[in-house]
């Protein structure tokens, strides 16, 4: 069996790369071509066929476009009428964002390939899931730099609960690309349960 890896998204910033969209560069821009991009360019498809949100009609707002690793394609295109957008009409006319490369950076991350449970003080979740924090309001040492990152798989970091059917195939999105979760929020999409949990800050 293969080792898991947990991915960083990072995105451009000037001339190097950084966790999210006009932050400050923290690291050359990597030598592999780019995973995806964050901004207004969707993902490659016609105008016709762009995802329409129910409440207004108009074409929802993209949010980032990524090449999945083998790990985290889990589940393929969805079947019409078989989920509901209920968002307040965010779309892709009236908000547009540049467009930014993103790349996958591998991150040394104990919870890597294990699902996220909330745990309280020194408990060790099932499957060896280790808890990010030291029992209070901060973290431990190792978790200090995955902190307020986007990526995929490992250490989950909900600003509030932990979402209900997380899996170790999951995306957890800071506030990237006009994406708002109420200042300091996040979010975490599985690719496999399609658990979706999001919250403010």
């Amino acid at each position: 069996m293969t080792e898991t890896i947990a991915w960083n998204l990072a995105c451009r910033c000037g001339n190097g790369v950084g966790k999210a969209p006009g932050r400050t560069a923290d690291a050359a821009i990597p030598n592999q071509p780019p995973s995806g991009w964050t901004g207004s360019l969707g993902p490659g498809v016609r105008w016709e066929q762009w995802p329409r949100s129910l409440n207004t009609g108009l074409p929802m707002m993209h949010v980032l476009t990524i090449w999945l690793p083998g790990d985290f394609q889990r589940r393929g295109l969805r079947a019409e009428g078989e989920h509901a957008d209920e968002s307040e009409g965010t779309n892709a006319w009236d908000i547009v964002e540049p467009t930014i490369d993103i790349w996958l950076i591998p991150r040394v991350d104990p919870n890597a390939g294990k699902a996220p449970v909330e745990l309280w003080g020194d408990e060790v979740g099932p499957g060896g899931y280790v808890n990010p924090s030291t029992g209070g309001r901060s973290l431990a040492g190792w978790a200090e730099p995955l902190f307020a990152l986007s990526h995929l798989g490992g250490t989950a970091f909900p600003v509030q609960a932990m979402p209900e059917g997380l899996t170790p195939w999951y995306l957890e999105l800071e506030e990237i690309s006009g994406l708002n979760f109420g200042g300091g929020g996040n979010a975490q999409i599985d690719l496999e349960s399609d658990a979706f949990d999001w919250a403010c800050g």
